[in-house]
């Protein structure tokens, strides 16, 4: 039986009003959305990324690794969105399968 290692964010520090990963696996993550943050699934034009999760997903899962993270016809991996307004938790893809 194969066993699933995850990493879990444990950093109260972290600033409230950034995304951080809550969970790490191997085929997907957990991040935290604050609120204004927006979940996006398509192209953005350069210097338009403040504020859009992809960003903060890009920095996090390179796209030479992760292709997933830069593919809009799948939204990037999102699982589900929330509204702007809105904070939780979000649900990515790693991986194609």
């Amino acid at each position: 039986m194969a066993t699933l290692m995850a990493r879990v964010d444990t950093d109260d520090s972290a600033n409230p009003r950034c995304p951080h990963v809550v969970v790490d696996l191997p085929d997907r993550l957990a991040i935290h959305k604050p609120a204004g943050w927006q979940v996006d699934d398509n192209d953005v034009p350069a210097g338009a990324d403040r504020g859009l999760l992809s960003s903060f997903l890009l920095s996090f899962l390179p796209s030479g690794r992760w292709p997933l993270a830069v593919d809009t016809l799948r939204s990037r991996g999102f699982l589900q969105r929330l509204d702007v307004p809105s904070s939780g938790v979000i649900l990515v893809a790693k991986t194609f399968e």
